[in-house]
């Protein structure tokens, strides 16, 4: 079975359970990640050589971060299939083999924490944006509201007028 394939089998097992439901940047990481090269490989004959390999590619244009929310992503199906789908033959082996060597080699890492926030300017030049290509969304407001309740867009978009208390 090749790891594309793999990956449509958990994500359709994920989505039909009950309460379970992939984050909106999750599900388009396991996507991107059916379209890379390595999804062309059988899940069952995969090695380390080959996490090794996608990293140092994936390592070219995102930060060792990314990278390693792309193998967690990753090996999650590899978890799942020997009970959830019954493959014994699929493990995650090769993750824990690859990972010291992913890590000494600065293809995975840690985020970097934010350490500052947006300048008065920095903050104005976008008000001045929004205020003259604000058509149909209030992006001004939308700003505003993210900035002053430090949520995500994804919990910004979900709110209905009922969960709005007006006093």
């Amino acid at each position: 079975m090749k790891i594309s394939a793999l990956i449509e089998m958990y994500v359709a097992e994920i989505a039909g359970m009950p309460g379970k439901q992939f984050g909106e940047s999750h599900l388009y990481t396991l996507r991107r990640l059916q379209k890379d090269p390595l999804a062309e490989v059988e899940a069952e004959s995969l090695t380390p050589q080959d996490l090794i390999a996608f990293a140092k590619r994936r390592r070219q244009t995102v930060c060792p971060a990314t990278v390693t929310q792309d193998l967690t992503y990753l090996k999650a199906p590899f978890d799942y299939a020997a009970l959830g789908f019954n493959r014994a033959d699929i493990t995650p082996l090769a993750f824990v083999q690859a990972k010291p060597i992913l890590g000494k080699n600065n293809l995975t890492g840690k985020g970097r924490p934010r350490d500052r926030r947006p300048t008065q300017e920095e903050i104005d030049r976008l008000n001045a944006y929004f205020d003259l290509h604000d058509r149909e969304i209030p992006m001004r407001t939308l700003f505003e509201f993210a900035r002053v309740s430090c949520r995500r867009r994804s919990e910004i978009t979900r709110l209905m007028w009922g969960d709005v208390d007006m006093e």
